[in-house]
């Protein structure tokens, strides 16, 4: 079920015309009681049993004029004289496909030479790394600086909303009524209103929340209207 096409190493490539697997190899065949492809048989057939680990390499495939997928016949040949068992990495690096071009960089994209290995087998770059490693910390830099900001202004406003209320309290205290509400609000006329208990609601305090509430936020434990 074979058929002689192009001549590589003096020999001709001779095609399965069986049916393939969706990659374009041979389909498996039952030989012996071993089930394997027949590119895999033929060359058992002739030199005997392939090492452990190793991998049936088309000599035959020329990456420069072949395809990396299914199309490529030369998957199908089953010549011994074509078959060479290799390495999973040699036969990676041997194919045209992406894998294969990125096996064969000696450097990053940036031009520099690739001096690291990850546990995971992948290369780095030393340098890239660096590059990388500046600008995360900067950007956590740059976050964290804005938290601490932002954290500083809440400490601040609590601690006035806190001296007011002392002061209020101190007033209160002595008899006397304080003029600003806790929120810093000046009592003036016609910004803030008096219920039947005498207490004292801040207008503008009222208009604050009411704005919040409307979009959504919600009351907070620091709205205070008096």
């Amino acid at each position: 079920m074979t058929s002689a096409t192009e001549v590589f190493d003096g020999t001709p490539c001779l095609l399965w015309t069986g049916h393939v697997d969706p990659d374009g190899y041979p389909n498996k065949l039952q030989v012996g009681g071993i089930v394997t492809s027949a590119h895999r048989i033929a060359y058992w057939a002739a030199y005997g049993l392939i090492p452990a680990g190793f991998q049936i390499d088309h000599r035959c495939h020329d990456p420069a004029r072949c395809s990396a997928t299914d199309a490529c016949p030369r998957r199908r040949c089953v010549n011994p004289r074509h078959l060479q068992a290799v390495t999973p990495r040699e036969n990676t690096l041997r194919s045209g496909g992406v894998a294969a071009a990125d096996a064969r960089m000696s450097g990053c994209v940036h031009g520099h030479a690739f001096d690291k290995v990850h546990p995971s087998g992948r290369r780095r770059c030393s340098a890239c790394e660096r590059r990388l490693g500046r600008e995360e910390y900067a950007v956590r830099s740059d976050e964290e600086r804005a938290r601490r900001i932002d954290r500083r202004r809440e400490l601040d406003d609590d601690a006035e909303r806190r001296q007011r209320k002392n002061s209020s309290a101190r007033l209160a205290k002595r008899g006397e009524r304080p003029d600003r509400c806790l929120n810093g609000h000046r009592y003036e006329p016609g910004s803030h209103r008096i219920g039947l208990s005498g207490r004292r609601t801040c207008l503008v305090c009222r208009a604050e929340l009411n704005a919040r509430m409307r979009a959504g936020r919600g009351r907070t434990d620091d709205d205070r209207l008096d």
